[in-house]
């Protein structure tokens, strides 16, 4: 599989192109509200939901023979299944809460004729999503990971509607990972043994070497984003974005996550 996996890459990028676009290089950065619903049946069987103005992120960009970007994402969301109450001794129930933070690195190449008002571009991409959580259950309260580095495939279609405004649709599907995920029993040893260092950045590489590589059969992303910019000089465009965002991954209990984003952007062309 991961053979096939680089042999895609490679005969995109090498893949004939038309024309080739001016180098041009953009820095856009993008903040808004997002909503999402997420299911991880080794905390909860219910469906957790929330609202949350805190969705931002920053991408480069570079075009010319090949095109680039790198983009690093961040959404905080805290859903609570009924509105915050007190028990016992003045004690308070308070939410969950689910940071989600994605730095991904695109490679792609221009494969369609670059005069033309409607482009596409195709390539591959390298992805590392992380997802900490913290549910809270009265007294008690479970910390939950979710992790994974993988690889996959992209493809956009950017259409020019006339010389300031342009609309650009941008699918990624990740097609093999390395995937690492709270275990089944939430807080066995070896989670015991990975956290005993209290150390960070040592913990997480302890998750992660706990990691399994896997492909469609066992773990399912996809997410679509939709851009509308408008050119106010040669410099600045401002747009607005929307992102989809779909998660299934089969083990050691199903974990489903759908996630609608709708930013505002700015971005600074040189």
């Amino acid at each position: 599989m991961n053979q096939r996996i680089c042999i895609l890459f490679l005969t995109i990028l090498l893949l004939p192109s038309g024309d080739i676009l001016a180098q041009e290089k953009s820095l856009s950065f993008r903040f808004g509200p997002g909503h999402i619903a997420r299911q991880d049946q080794i905390f909860s069987p219910f469906n957790h939901t929330d609202w949350s103005l805190v969705n931002t992120g920053i991408r480069y960009e570079s075009r010319n023979r090949f095109h680039q970007w790198i983009d690093l994402g961040v959404g905080s969301y805290n859903p609570i299944l009924v509105p915050s109450y007190s028990f016992g001794d003045d004690e308070q129930t308070y939410p969950h809460s689910f940071l989600l933070v994605n730095l991904t690195y695109a490679l792609g190449k221009l494969i369609s004729s670059a005069n033309s008002a409607g482009r596409w571009t195709a390539g591959g991409f390298v992805e590392n999503d992380i997802q900490p959580s913290s549910y809270n259950y009265g007294h008690v309260g479970s910390f939950g990971y979710f992790a994974s580095i993988g690889l996959g495939a992209w493809a956009r279609y950017e259409y020019n509607l006339n010389k300031q405004n342009s609309l650009s649709l941008t699918a990624q599907l990740p097609l093999a990972a390395l995937v690492a995920r709270s275990p089944y029993l939430v807080n066995d040893d070896e989670f015991i043994e990975n956290t005993s260092s209290h150390n960070g950045l040592k913990t997480f590489l302890a998750f992660l070497g706990d990691g399994e590589i896997q492909t469609l059969n066992r773990m399912q992303q996809m997410e679509l984003h939709v851009t509308f910019t408008h050119a106010f000089n040669n410099k600045w465009k401002l747009g607005c974005w929307y992102e989809l965002h779909v998660l299934h991954v089969r083990e050691p209990l199903p974990l489903i996550q759908f996630r609608n984003v709708l930013n505002v952007t700015a971005t600074l062309t040189f």
